[in-house]
């Protein structure tokens, strides 16, 4: 009699161990956004429509996680927001390090089959986002609406990351709030996960207020297909951008990156039309499409 006992107790545990976890688990929690900006979608999916955001440092209801969403309630309205960004409260603070992306390197999140695109273009490919300037440093300012450079290429940089794991890419980000990171640093980051591709975000100025248009730079001229796939990528993504072309260019970030690089500039935020059209949710989404696509079809070229 005992050992049937310890038979059926034995069945259960292993039945447990084996059950496949519950696909939304009810949480009642609460949680902070650990992202400057984090959009918050109409369901748990990349391709929903994106019906608000809320900003780092806001306190969130969590009411249920799924597929690494998380459903949230903020000021009386529910959505969805990627759960990577939030950090339960409750759990100390958390952890800086000025090194190699120890606390930017986000772990890969699951997906439904609909979401992940099985092109196998950027399917394990590991991206680095560089969302440029940051903290003191704020870069360009818009001549209109006085747009701050470093708040849009980390908009831009966190969709963009949000994208390319959808793909399937297994994606850094050198920055993912306001912090200030040395070049350096950035550069010590691609290179410290063997990046097949360092991708820096940037918005551009200019003293003529006419000058506009998309530009992306590589150094290497190894890179120089890199630098053209993203560009068409881009401009084929309905930015509606002029094209000032394919670029060499003496920056830092690429010129001391001895992994595959390449600049973008997304327009120039002293030029009305260009700083205005940025600014949009339509844009943001048709820059990072662009690039998303002209990664992949970089990775199924080689």
């Amino acid at each position: 009699m005992n050992k049937v006992l310890i038979g059926i107790v034995m069945l259960m545990s292993i039945s447990q161990t084996l059950s496949p976890p519950a696909l939304q688990a009810s949480t009642d929690a609460e949680a902070v956004v650990a992202a400057d900006h984090l959009n918050v979608r109409k369901i748990d999916s990349i391709s929903a429509p994106v019906i608000g955001s809320v900003r780092g440092g806001e306190i969130l209801s969590v009411l249920s996680e799924r597929n690494g969403w998380a459903h949230i309630e903020i000021h009386g309205k529910t959505g969805w927001v990627s759960a990577v960004y939030l950090k339960k409260r409750g759990n100390g603070k958390r952890e800086k390090h000025d090194e190699a992306g120890i606390w930017n390197v986000v772990a890969n999140r699951s997906f439904s089959t609909q979401e992940v695109r099985r092109s196998g273009g950027l399917n394990g490919k590991r991206i680095v986002i560089d969302p440029g300037h940051g903290g003191v440093d704020r870069g360009a300012k818009g001549a209109f609406h006085s747009t701050l450079e470093s708040e849009l290429t980390l908009r831009t940089g966190l969709l963009a990351a949000e994208k390319l794991r959808a793909a399937g890419a297994i994606v850094m980000m050198t920055r993912m709030n306001n912090d200030y990171f040395s070049l350096a640093n950035r550069v010590f980051q691609s290179e410290s996960v063997f990046a097949d591709a360092f991708i820096s975000i940037h918005y551009n100025s200019s003293l003529r207020p006419d000058v506009s248009g998309l530009s992306t730079f590589y150094n290497k001229s190894v890179d120089q297909e890199l630098a053209q796939s993203i560009q068409e990528g881009i401009l084929n993504g309905g930015t509606n951008l002029q094209d000032s072309g394919v670029k060499f260019g003496d920056y830092y970030v690429i010129r001391e990156n001895q992994r595959p690089s390449a600049l973008i500039e997304l327009g120039f935020l002293s030029n009305r039309h260009d700083e205005l059209k940025a600014e949009t949710q339509d844009f943001q989404e048709n820059a990072v499409s662009g690039i998303v696509i002209g990664l992949e079809n970089y990775f199924n070229q080689r």
